[in-house]
């Protein structure tokens, strides 16, 4: 072939097929190299955390809290800054929950919710709202906040027990059933008092089941349900009702206690 013939075969028009296969194949190589960037960019994220961990056993550094903190905003810059899974901020929103900190951690609360919201699942949506009402709830004027997400968590945690009913989700309604009626006793009046009954007799029948199955982990539960449902028959004029709930919790209590010690001891 002579250099004239090459020449003009080069210069021939390539066909859609091959202009396409050839977008689809670069498509393909920056997906991958992208997906190599965030599994790097993911495990960086992890060190961090594990650096963390490390750090929370130094109990006697002066310095422990501060570096904390900033490997936590530095793993969380990373997950913000390339749309990364938020596994630091929800850990973060936990470690600051543990400490106290509900002034720091409601504002990453809310972003971690605002993004979950988006990005996850009924079951982490249901986590999220549920953390965020336990924060608000904890907080001065923050109580209709906090009973929101509560609601919200509730309505998806009944959603997936009808879908599939184990233990942890059993357990996750049970909690927010108790944090509702917990903070509808708050407001102290006959309205909401109502609301506070009908949420804990919904957390101490769920507790009673999970105890049959489970008893060394969940008698503490239902004792505390009890003990609130005991409050709430004091506050509505029915004594006879409220001394058997706090007797009941008082021995719920005792076994946990009894259960424990055993354990302990083996």
């Amino acid at each position: 072939m002579t250099n004239e013939n090459a020449n003009a075969k080069a210069k021939e028009p390539r066909s859609l097929s091959e202009i396409l296969a050839d977008a689809e194949a670069t498509e393909t190589w920056a997906q991958q190299m992208n997906q190599q960037i965030n599994e790097k960019l993911e495990q960086h994220v992890q060190d961090l955390l594990v650096r963390i961990k490390i750090l929370k056993t130094r109990t006697h550094d002066p310095n422990r809290s501060d570096e904390i903190k900033q490997t936590f905003e530095e793993a969380i810059k990373l997950e913000e800054s390339n749309d990364l899974k938020r596994v630091a901020m929800w850990e973060y929103v936990s470690y600051l929950e543990e400490q106290g900190d509900c002034e720091t951690a409601i504002p990453l609360a809310e972003r971690f919710f605002a993004y979950i919201e988006l990005n996850g699942d009924k079951s982490q949506i249901a986590d999220a709202a549920n953390m965020l009402g336990g924060l608000y709830y904890v907080t001065e004027n923050s109580s209709k906040q906090a009973q929101q997400k509560f609601i919200q968590a509730n309505g998806i945690y009944e959603q997936l027990v009808a879908e599939n009913p184990s233990v942890s989700y059993q357990a996750k309604l049970a909690r927010t059933c108790y944090d509702l009626g917990t903070l509808y006793a708050d407001y102290r009046d006959s309205h909401h008092m109502d609301f506070a009954k009908q949420e804990l007799l919904r957390a101490k029948r769920i507790y009673e089941q999970l105890v049959a199955e489970n008893q060394s982990t969940y008698l503490i539960d239902l004792a505390k349900a009890c003990y609130c449902l005991g409050i709430v028959y004091a506050c509505t004029n029915c004594p006879e009702l409220a001394n058997e709930e706090f007797c009941r919790s008082r021995d719920l209590f005792e076994q946990d206690s009894k259960i424990h010690r055993f354990i302990k001891f083996r």
